[in-house]
């Protein structure tokens, strides 16, 4: 699964953005266990990440998706949030929220 997330970046910039299936409080579980995967940055700017997740083959619903941002000076911020496990990746329309390219 494809995930993207932005951020606002402090004066120190965002230097890593890494992404998790699950919550928050799974985060050192996760990095422990090697779960977490690494994005990479869409711009020079540094303000949208992406990743591609594993999703479990049992996946329906919904699913938590947490990104840690670490900034240039080791600071770190999450966001989280709710996504839709779809069998078929849903192709995106100009003009709508998150289109692509």
């Amino acid at each position: 699964m494809l995930v993207k997330a932005s951020v606002m970046p402090p004066p120190s910039g965002i230097k890593e953005a890494a992404f998790l299936v699950g919550a928050n409080a799974d985060l050192d579980k996760a990095e422990a266990e090697g779960r977490m995967v690494l994005g990479q940055p869409l711009g020079e700017d540094r303000h949208a990440w992406q990743a591609t997740l594993p999703v479990p083959k049992d996946a329906a619903g919904k699913m938590i998706i947490t990104v840690r941002f670490k900034s240039g000076v080791g600071l770190t911020g999450f966001a989280s949030a709710m996504v839709a496990v779809r069998d078929h990746p849903v192709p995106n329309h100009a003009g709508a929220p998150g289109a692509g390219p």
